[in-house]
C-alpha cells in the first residue's frame, strides 16, 4: 500500500506490518526499528523565489504541501507563539509523501518530511 492511510491490520489479517509514529491499538505487539527525524523543508528555488521564513509565523505567507489524511500529519513539529503546534491548511495536498516530495524537489513548496526519505535530496 503507498499511501499513508491507516489500515485494520488484523481485518486485512497481516502477520508483520512497518509503520510510523504511534500505534493508536494497544493490543498490537510492537518494536521499535528506528527513528527519523521530522524536517521542513524546501528546495533551494523555492527559497530564491519566495525567501527564507526566519520563524514560525512566516510560514503563514508560503504554499506549504501537506496530506490529503490522516489530518495529523499536518501537525508540523514547530510551535506557535501560543506554543501549540502549527497545524497548516495546504496549498497542495497529496496522499502520498513521495508525492509530496517530488513537488517540493520541484519548487511547489515547503514540506515536512523524515530524513529517511530526503537525505539523497538534501545531500
Amino acid at each position: 500500500n503507498t499511501d499513508n492511510l491507516i489500515i485494520d491490520l488484523l481485518e486485512k489479517r497481516t502477520d508483520v506490518a512497518i509503520r510510523i509514529g504511534t500505534l493508536r491499538d494497544s493490543t498490537i505487539h510492537a518494536r521499535l526499528l528506528g527513528c527519523s527525524r521530522l524536517r521542513l523543508l524546501a528546495s533551494p528555488g523555492y527559497l530564491v523565489r519566495h525567501g527564507t521564513p526566519a520563524q514560525v509565523e512566516d510560514l503563514a505567507h508560503h504554499s506549504l504541501l501537506g496530506f490529503t489524511q490522516p489530518e495529523s500529519l499536518n501537525q508540523w513539529p514547530v510551535r506557535t507563539a501560543d506554543g501549540a503546534r502549527l497545524v497548516i491548511d495546504p496549498a497542495l495536498s497529496a496522499s502520498s509523501g513521495e508525492t509530496l516530495r517530488h513537488l517540493a524537489l520541484q519548487g511547489e513548496g515547503i514540506v515536512q518530511l523524515a530524513d529517511f526519505m530526503t537525505r539523497e535530496d538534501c545531500r
